[in-house]
């Protein structure tokens, strides 16, 4: 009977112990001191220090899971998925043997109680390494940038959309389009998406007009390429 109690009473508390574990950060909480650049730049420092090397592809990266306890300490999720791990063994090795070096984990505090949180970020070996990051840890983001400027990119699309809506006859006048799209970290204009006044029937032809347009120069975060996103309104007045 006695060891009954102690089985339910390790159980409960087991339990308990995993409902105090928080699906994810709450906003504007970083899961290391000073903030997510600085978690970058101590694992570039880490991987500098200790000769970890990138991987070979630029594009390999590995999605890791872990969590944060209260007393600083993190624990590794394992991934089910043996497969995913060993198309990204390079990415998760990263990983693997610079997290060791890292200790300035930032637990939950709530109200004045500490929670153990999860945390899932993609690694990039090569994009961690390639970073500029300066002591004072300020942030540097440049937009992407159209050949011509925002003004002949504008013009550009304008010039697309009116040229295929007078091929199907559709008048636009005093209409609004909205143009949402993102700019691939090698420059490419990607998920390009219209605004319902938009017929269906035109987006094809809209679509194969977009993709000739010239190649942007990919934003930038510290120095590294990255995925940039915009929307863009334009009334039409004839």
């Amino acid at each position: 009977m006695k060891y009954f109690f102690l089985l339910l009473l390790f159980l409960s508390s087991f339990y308990y112990s995993q409902s105090e574990i928080l699906d994810k950060y709450p906003p504007g909480v970083s899961f290391y001191e000073k903030g997510e650049l600085n978690f970058l730049k101590e694992l570039q420092d880490a991987a500098k220090e200790n000769d970890i090397k990138s991987c070979d592809k630029k594009t390999d990266f590995y999605k890791l899971s872990w969590i944060v306890y209260p007393d600083k300490t993190i624990k590794f999720i394992k991934d089910p998925d043996t497969v995913s791990v060993g198309k990204s063994k390079c990415a998760y090795d990263f990983a693997k043997k610079t997290f060791k070096y890292l200790k300035d984990w930032n637990p939950v505090i709530i109200n004045g109680k500490s929670y153990a949180a999860l945390v899932q970020y993609e690694i990039y070996p090569s994009d961690i390494l390639a970073f500029k990051i300066s002591d004072n840890l300020t942030p540097d983001f440049k937009q992407a940038e159209y050949p011509g400027g925002y003004k002949r990119f504008h013009s550009d699309i304008e010039r697309i959309i009116q040229n295929t809506m007078s091929k199907y006859r559709i008048n636009l006048n005093n209409e609004t389009v909205n143009v949402s799209f993102k700019i691939s970290k090698e420059g490419y204009m990607k998920d390009i998406k219209f605004s319902p006044n938009i017929p269906f029937r035109t987006i094809d032809d809209l679509l194969l007009d977009f993709k000739k347009l010239t190649k942007w120069k990919p934003g930038t975060r510290n120095g590294v390429a990255v995925e940039t996103s915009y929307n863009m309104p334009m009334t039409f007045v004839y």
